[in-house]
Formats: structure tokens, C-alpha cells, sequence
């Protein structure tokens, strides 16, 4: 896997959780009874779009820039069952004075607890985060283009 393709995947695979756990709280923040969310986490799948990474509110939500290639996350969506996630990434990679669009996809184990939500993204981590008015705010620890960043989502 090339240098620019690793920086993209840690990058996604780092929003991805934080991604997915944005869905999950702003699911658990619409002020249902515990049973009626519950009931409706268990056969629905809730849907969030990303708003933005740290202050950034318009695409390009973050830019990572090295000495061999620049990296540009434009887009995200986070889709949370039941009992599994799945975050997609849309941006540009350039090198070379070449930019190509680049998708990342991560998938992992959502659960839920209150308004908490808690995502098992493989070979990265555990990420968590809370619903509240139907914004998921996630702070993640995971070190990206030498920083941590908060990642804003909104349900859909």
C-alpha cells in the first residue's frame, strides 16, 4: 500500500468510529423512552452525515499535508444498526501534482447505552461518544496528522 493510501486509511479508520459514534448518540439523544429506542435501534438503521472535524465546516473537512503527498477528507456518512457500524470517507489524495478521489470504508461493532455509544473499529481501537439534539460530537484519542480531532455528525 502506498504512503498516501496509509495516511488515508488511518485517517478514515480513525473518523470512522468516531463517525459511527456520532450516529449512535444522536439516536439516543431524540428523547424516546429507553424501550422505544431500543426497539427502534434493534430493526432500523440510523443514518448521519459528517458536518465537520474540529472547527472546519465545509469540505475540506481536514487536510494533511506531508513532504510527498496532501490528503483532503470532503465527505462522510455513518450508518449505526443495531449491532454494527459502518462509516464511509470520501476525499482526494495528491502526489505527484496528481489528485485522485479516494473512498474509505470502515465497519465494526456499534452498542448502545443510553445516550452513550460505543464503536469496536478492527485493528484500531474503541471509540466513544454522545447524542445530543441530534449532533454526535466525537473526541477521539487516535493521533491523525500529528493531532486528535473532534468529529461533528448529523442525523439524517
Amino acid at each position: 500500500m502506498s504512503d498516501k493510501s496509509l495516511k488515508f486509511s488511518a485517517l478514515c479508520r480513525f473518523a470512522a468510529p468516531l463517525a459511527a459514534l456520532a450516529l449512535a448518540s444522536a439516536c439516543g439523544g431524540q428523547a424516546p423512552g429507553i424501550d422505544e429506542e431500543n426497539a427502534a435501534l434493534a430493526t432500523a438503521t440510523t443514518n448521519f452525515v459528517l458536518t465537520g472535524i474540529d472547527n472546519q465546516t465545509a469540505a475540506p473537512f481536514l487536510t494533511c499535508t506531508d513532504a510527498t503527498s496532501t490528503t483532503q477528507v470532503n465527505s462522510g456518512t455513518l450508518a449505526v444498526g443495531s449491532t454494527t457500524y459502518t462509516a464511509v470517507f470520501d476525499g482526494t489524495v495528491t502526489q505527484n501534482g496528481v489528485t485522485s478521489a479516494k473512498t474509505y470504508q470502515d465497519k465494526g461493532k456499534a452498542s448502545v447505552s443510553g445516550s452513550t455509544y460505543t464503536f469496536r473499529s478492527p485493528g484500531v481501537g474503541t471509540f466513544t461518544g454522545t447524542l445530543t439534539n441530534g449532533t454526535l460530537m466525537v473526541v477521539s484519542d487516535y493521533t491523525y496528522c500529528g493531532a486528535t480531532h473532534t468529529l461533528t455528525y448529523q442525523l439524517q
